[in-house]
Parts: structure tokens; sequence; C-alpha cells
């Protein structure tokens, strides 16, 4: 399980195409991954939960400044990734990390600028948890 970090800017985007673009390459991404879509929390609104969707890692690939462009105005040139996903679910009752890991381990993740591999202890947690919250199709 990934947590992929996006700004209120590029989120809507991120959702709608199944895409997400980095500097770097997440490392010891597996296809099929889950991947928790966070909205960074300068980003939301009053009330706003930041994790309102998952995806599942589908491939990693070099970024071209038209595709960049195209789906994030203004950042050609800013990251060299692409990251293709798919299977994109809105959760049914959006959380915040915190809320389900604590504050103590949340510190953790506080400091990822862009996307990190979620703690064995931590991705236990939000799998019990995560059932619930994704609508049957």
């Amino acid at each position: 399980m990934y947590l992929f970090k996006t700004s209120g800017a590029t989120f809507k985007s991120v959702i709608e195409n199944q895409k997400h673009a980095f500097r770097g390459k997440p490392k010891e991404i597996k296809p099929g991954e889950i991947i928790l879509v966070s909205k960074n929390k300068s980003s939301c609104v009053s009330g706003e939960k930041q994790i309102q969707y998952i995806m599942h890692y589908d491939g990693a690939r070099t970024a071209n400044y038209s595709e960049v462009e195209s789906l994030w105005p203004g950042n050609s040139g800013r990251w060299n990734w692409i990251i293709d996903c798919k299977n994109t679910k809105r959760l049914s009752l959006p959380f915040d990390l915190q809320e389900i890991i604590g504050r103590k381990q949340y510190s953790h993740y506080r400091v990822v600028q862009t996307a990190c591999r979620i703690l064995p202890d931590d991705e236990k947690k939000i799998m019990k948890i995560l059932v619930d919250f994704i609508p049957e199709d």
C-alpha cells in the first residue's frame, strides 16, 4: 500500500484521469497495489477529509511534455514520471490517515512530499477499516 499526496490544483485531474506524476518513480511498488490518494491538508476545505479515493497501481512510464501539460497545465517539465492507475474508487467514508493510525505514527507521513510506502503495521490498521469504506460495484 502506498500514499500518494496531491495538491488541490491537481487533485481532480489525478482522480479523473487515474494518473499521478512525480519527479522520481516510487520504489518497490507492484501492479495492483492499493494507493491512498491524499489531498494536501492545506488544500482541504473545513471538515474535508484528506483521503477520499483509492486507486490501484498499474505502471510507471517516462513523462512527456505534452501529456503533463494537458493533464496539469503549467507543470510541464516539473515531473519526470507518469504513474498510471486503475480501479479508482471514491470511499463511502473518507478519512484522515491520522484518525486511523494515531498521531504518533502519523508523524512519519506528515513530512512526505509526494509518495511513500505505508508501513506494515499501519497498513494492517488501514485494511481493517478500508473494506467498510469501499462501496460495492
